[in-house]
C-alpha cells in the first residue's frame, strides 16, 4: 500500500517512523510526496501534506475544517496557488525524496499533539493541529481562514466524544 519511495522519505538522514503514523496519515504523507514529485520540487513541503489532507477521500479534514466554519474549498485554492509559486527543478533528480525542515518540523508539532491528547499514533487531526500554527504560507491560509489550534482542538474533542 505505501510506496517504496514514500518509505525512503528522508527526514534529517533518518527514516520517518510509519508505524507511529496511522494509515491516513501515511497516505497524506504519500500523496503529498507524489504531489511533489509531479510539480517537480526538489523537496515535500507543509503545502504538499495540506493539499493532500484537504483532497483525501473519507479523511477527516474537510468535515473538521468546516465544523470550525472554514472554507475547505477557499483553503484547498490557495494552498494550491502557493504550490503553483514553489520553484521547479529540471533534470533527472529524485524529486519530492526529502522532506523540508519546515516540514520536519511541523512533524515534531504533530508527534506533539499526539502526546498531549494522550494518543500513540499521529493522525490527520494532529497533522492538521500542526498546520494551523505554522509559520509559512500553509498555516497563514489557515490561519486567514480563521482556523486556529485552539479551535481545532475544540472540534477534535466534540469530534472524539
Amino acid at each position: 500500500m505505501i510506496s517504496r519511495s514514500f518509505e525512503s522519505l528522508r527526514l534529517n538522514k533518518k527514516r520517518m517512523r510509519l508505524d507511529k503514523l496511522t494509515l491516513k496519515a501515511q497516505e497524506a504523507f504519500q500523496e503529498a510526496q507524489t504531489e511533489a514529485e509531479r510539480r517537480h520540487h526538489s523537496t515535500v513541503d507543509a503545502e504538499h501534506l495540506a493539499s493532500a489532507l484537504l483532497g483525501q477521500e473519507g479523511g477527516v479534514a474537510r468535515p473538521l475544517l468546516g465544523k470550525i466554519g472554514a472554507s475547505t474549498d477557499t483553503l484547498a485554492s490557495e494552498i494550491d496557488a502557493e504550490l503553483t509559486q514553489m520553484a521547479q527543478v529540471s533534470g533527472a533528480g529524485s524529486y519530492g525524496s526529502t522532506m523540508s525542515s519546515r516540514l520536519q518540523r511541523l512533524m515534531n508539532d504533530a508527534f506533539t499533539a499526539a502526546s498531549k491528547l494522550g494518543d500513540e499514533y499521529v493522525s490527520s487531526e494532529h497533522l492538521l493541529l500542526a498546520l494551523a500554527g505554522d509559520n509559512g504560507a500553509a498555516g497563514r491560509a489557515f490561519k486567514a481562514q480563521g482556523v486556529t489550534t485552539k479551535l481545532l482542538e475544540k472540534a477534535i474533542e466534540e469530534l472524539r466524544a
